[in-house]
């Protein structure tokens, strides 16, 4: 107890076992405020964490958003092949989506072109049956295609305009129509005239008038024509903005005009508003991160604009071989922006494109597929302020490869850089010498048809790893994930080392997955131990000449609260000094006001203004015996002035279990336990008490066995308890490597009478649907670095080992192929820099491997086999 006249004392430390007895009345009153407790002070408001924002594409240029899979729907599902052809989107305030697309059929020119209309209420869940907008007409010059347009709404006028490409037979061009009213369908469309308020070449001619303009350079002469796949993007007041694409018989180009009346338009001129050249061409696509067929990419196809804080984001395809489709080609994605609409040189991604690659899986007929990404669009949501991206993916001989991708932007969670492998390569990680790799282009091995990585250990293992620094602002409880498959034989290790800042290794959580068929989604729980500054994520692929595969790798905050105690290597003693190894490598848990994880998962009742006010660090560990927790407190007014049944209005504790792991309800049924501890009394004693739930009922029992040491200071106390598993016996508890529980902490803090609160580390009171997890880990054995070969970036260039232009093996024994129809893909993967993707060889000996001891760990995720941690020598 804190003297009243503040002067120093000594400190004292003071050890007792504890058989004591509470009535249930008093400990459940003193659980929790949010169930009502027994003083006066207890009925308060819990402090709600504020909703995040959806993030920007500001954001993602920042590099702290990242596009998110939402779904996919294969041709198969929705009986349409090739259903992203022609889409475009235009969303409405009140939050309705309108996507407008192609729709085939046959009519006097053979195949037809029509644009049909859909609506979503609800993000895009479900779908109204399309309705006709624009059909070929006899006599027009749509008679033949009328599709592929931009639809813009000009809420002032209440009035559509959609600018479509249309075809007679002989000629393309852009024409319009116009619709009255807020919404598109129900027909009612009317064009603006009968043949085409844009022929071919009209924008383009006024674009390349100059002969030192790209456009007029890089065609050789040709004439740059076709203008089409339009996008309506902006209406001034005065000007209706529109971008769209252009070709000269190879190469493609996108570019800017504006119109009053869609009928005169200006375009090439950059004291008017819009740029005196192609906005894009190959020049721009040439610097992308990819294997370029014939050394050089031919430019730009499809595009759509997003106005976003003062900049215009345009994604677009970009391709290579010819603008008109090519089996065997690249067709890719990237994106832009630019503040100023007169730019040729708009900003690109900092992180670099493409963002989206094509897939170089060949289809049934042994070829790649062309355009194989198409009509790209992104969009906001008004209501919510979420930017989607959406695209189709093509295989026209297998409707379960053809497909429609939705993508959202999303805050990024994941620490590591291309943890998906995004960028078509190992860049950002390392890769122990050894070992053969590739990131490959199969779009039928992922979930989101994205590109993955392929490994073939040597005699060592092969270990994938990156290193990030930690991040406060993740909280204490992180997961490291994989999702990996593989050969019939060997396995794969996942884990999350913890380093101080000397690169010493604290602490090291893993899981390890058996080889076999599917793919296994591994995580490793982890909570962040006392002076970690860096994490290592390492992935081990052990099985000499088998080929693994592995995708969205990650380290991030987990989704709940949890904690990961790790067994005690040595015996405990529980003394109040917490100064067994154990507790150095132990994971911590900050419960205050200001902790990350109390206001992502827990609740805070009262007013504990600062981390000085109020802040309780908690540790974990356990052996067969008991379970131990360690709390050190930084506290502005010590007081231990309640005793009896009053002890939880003192400065206290509560540890709450669930041992069954169900979290259902608030009533204290078998197996539910909460756990009273205060480090002293008015006569300096210190207690603990607990609550035994009952299926008919909370019970209250003496609590047999516990330890409680305490070593109190003017600011604070460190305070070690251990709890006797013994002593949690309603329902059958043997506690185990792998072992879950339900699981929250919670610190009471009197400053006296009128200052009074509590603070929950995960959950809002009894109710455990909000408690965390505490998972039993093995205890840690720290291995040295090996002394083998050094590791290898994985930087994915020809210098690591890479295959010919046309897919030829390079440095590995993986065979190639070529874009016509290669090898097996599970032989010979396709990579975008390392050329043709062969595995690429990296060196001799493998590097070294962090392992925990052995014992089985429990992982969540589905498909997960054979999971165990492993001990080596």
């Amino acid at each position: 107890m804190r003297n009243t006249d503040r002067s120093p004392r000594p400190r004292r430390r003071r050890l007792s076992r504890v058989s004591a007895l509470l009535t249930a009345a008093a400990l459940a009153a003193g659980a929790l405020l949010a169930s009502g407790a027994a003083s006066a002070t207890a009925v308060m408001t819990p402090v709600a964490a504020a909703a995040a924002d959806a993030p920007t594409l500001q954001d993602y240029w920042n590099g702290d958003a990242d596009w998110s899979f939402v779904k996919q729907t294969t041709a198969t599902e929705s009986g349409i092949m090739n259903a992203a052809d022609g889409q475009f989107f235009r969303t409405m305030p009140d939050g309705t989506w309108y996507r407008f697309s192609r729709e085939w059929g046959t009519g006097s020119c053979g195949v037809s072109l029509s644009t049909v209309v859909r609506a979503s209420t609800d993000q895009g869940a479900t779908w109204t049956d399309p309705e006709l907008v624009i059909a070929p007409e006899a006599g027009t010059d749509w008679s033949c295609y009328a599709t592929d347009g931009g639809a813009y709404y000009n809420d002032t006028e209440d009035r559509w305009y959609y600018l479509f490409q249309c075809f007679d037979g002989t000629k393309w061009g852009g024409c319009l129509i116009t619709k009255d009213g807020a919404d598109p369908r129900g027909g009612g469309w009317v064009p603006l005239q009968t043949t085409a308020v844009v022929s071919g070449g009209d924008l383009w001619d006024q674009i390349c008038d100059e002969p030192t303009d790209d456009c007029v350079t890089l065609s050789g002469g040709r004439d740059v024509f076709d203008e089409g796949t339009f996008d309506v993007f902006n209406y001034d007041g005065e000007y209706y903005w529109v971008a769209f694409h252009g070709y000269d018989g190879i190469n493609g180009y996108r570019g800017i005009a504006k119109t009053t009346d869609f009928v005169t338009w200006i375009a090439g001129d950059a004291s008017q508003g819009v740029p005196a050249d192609a906005s894009f061409d190959r020049k721009d696509s040439d610097l992308w991160r990819e294997d370029w067929k014939l050394g050089s990419s031919i430019g730009f196809g499809h595009g759509s604009i997003v106005e976003q804080d003062g900049y215009y984001y345009q994604i677009t395809e970009a391709a290579d071989t010819n603008l008109g489709c090519t089996v065997g080609q690249r067709w890719d994605t990237g994106i832009y922006r630019t503040d100023d609409l007169t730019s040729t040189a708009w900003e690109p991604l900092p992180q670099g494109n493409p963002i989206l690659y094509s897939s170089l899986e060949p289809r049934s007929d042994g070829k790649i597929q062309p355009c194989q990404i198409q009509y790209p669009s992104m969009f906001e949501d008004p209501t919510t302020g979420v930017v989607y991206l959406t695209y189709g993916r093509l295989d026209d001989l297998d409707s379960n490869r053809n497909s429609v991708i939705w993508l959202k932007l999303d805050w990024k969670t994941n620490q590591l850089s291309n943890g998906d492998f995004w960028k078509a390569s190992l860049d950002d990680f390392t890769m122990s010498s050894g070992a053969t790799w590739a990131a490959e282009r199969l779009m039928s091995i992922t979930y989101d048809a994205s590109p993955s990585l392929s490994v073939r250990p040597g005699s060592s293992p092969a270990v994938l790893s990156q290193t990030v620094a930690v991040d406060p602002s993740l909280g204490s409880s992180l997961v490291a994930s994989a999702r990996v498959i593989g050969d019939t034989t060997g396995s794969i290790t996942v884990s999350l080392a913890q380093l101080d800042s000397a690169g010493a290794v604290i602490t090291v959580d893993q899981a390890e997955v058996a080889a076999g068929s599917g793919w296994n989604d591994v995580a490793v729980p982890a909570t962040v131990a006392d002076g970690a500054v860096s994490l290592r994520f390492e992935v081990a692929f052990s099985g000499e000449g088998q080929v693994f595969r592995a995708d969205d790798l990650g380290v991030a905050a987990a989704a709940s609260a949890v904690y990961t105690a790790h067994a005690a290597n040595a015996p405990i003693v529980v003394d109040g000094a917490i100064d067994e190894a154990a507790w150095g490598s132990a994971g911590a848990v900050e419960v205050s006001n200001e902790s990350v994880d109390v206001a992502a998962f827990g609740t805070v009742w009262g007013s504990q203004s600062s981390r000085a006010d109020l802040t309780s660090t908690f540790r974990m560990v356990w052996d067969q015996d008991s379970l131990y927790i360690s709390e050190e407190r930084t506290d502005d007014v010590v007081n231990f002035s309640e005793s009896g049944e009053a002890l939880y209005l003192s400065d206290a504790i509560m540890v709450f279990l669930d041992t069954a792991n169900d979290k259902t309800g608030a009533s204290y049924r078998d197996g539910d336990y909460a756990i009273l501890a205060t480090a002293s009394d008015p006569d300096g004693e210190s207690h603990v008490y607990l609550r035994e739930g009952h299926d008919a009922g909370a019970d209250t029992i003496v609590l047999d066995g516990a330890q409680i040491a305490a070593d109190i200071r003017d600011d604070g106390y460190t305070l070690e308890l251990s709890i006797p598993w013994a002593a949690l016996a309603v329902t059958q508890l043997t506690p185990a490597t792998g072992s879950e529980y339900g699981f929250s902490l919670l610190a009471t803090d009197n400053d006296g009478a009128a200052d009074w609160g509590q603070i929950m580390w995960s959950g809002v009171g009894d109710p455990q649907e909000g408690w965390g997890t505490l998972r039993l880990a093995d205890a840690l054995v720290i291995e040295e670095p090996g002394k083998g070969e050094p590791e290898q970036p994985g930087d994915g260039d020809a210098d690591g080992g890479g295959a010919d232009a046309d897919g030829g093996a390079g440095g590995g024994d993986a065979g190639g192929g070529s874009d016509d129809g290669g090898t097996d893909p599970i032989e010979a993967g396709r990579s975008a820099t390392t050329p043709g993707g062969a595995l690429a060889q990296t060196g001799a000996d493998a590097g070294w491997t962090l392992l925990a001891a052995a014992g089985a760990l429990a992982l969540m995720g589905a498909g997960v086999l054979a999971l165990r941690a492993r001990r080596r020598a």
